[in-house]
């Protein structure tokens, strides 16, 4: 039974193996008709030589490029800088006799914020 199935086995390498040969003979045979044949493209031959339908944009680019209008420089406008509360103008000057006295101080400082807010209206209005 053993020798049976040793056979059988032996007989399907074989022909496994036969089956095997004769495709590499054709790979082999497929590659040396291949190598026999001339098969570079001729690429002048797929060129087309008709003329074109539409007319070269070359002849008439002078005429397109002169009628279009250069656009007008704009003038840029000057704003002048916001005011920030933190500008040095706008930040009282504090001394040690205005610490001393807190209404000389509040004085002071009233009129920082004043003189800020007038600034500050005075470029808003300047902006309309």
């Amino acid at each position: 039974m053993i020798n049976k199935e040793r056979q059988s086995n032996q007989e399907d390498a074989n022909l496994k193996t036969e089956q095997a040969q004769k495709e590499l003979k054709i790979i082999d045979n497929l590659l040396r008709h291949t190598l026999d044949v001339d098969d570079t493209i001729d690429w002048n031959k797929l060129k087309s030589k008709k003329k074109f339908s539409e007319i070269n944009p070359n002849n008439s680019l002078d005429l397109l490029i002169s009628k279009i209008k250069k656009p007008h420089k704009k003038e840029l406008k000057e704003y002048p800088r916001k005011p920030q509360s933190t500008d040095k103008e706008y930040i009282p000057k504090i001394t040690l006799f205005d610490k001393m006295i807190s209404s000389r101080k509040k004085a002071k400082e009233d009129n920082s914020k004043n003189l800020f807010n007038q600034s500050l209206n005075n470029w808003e209005k300047r902006l309309e």
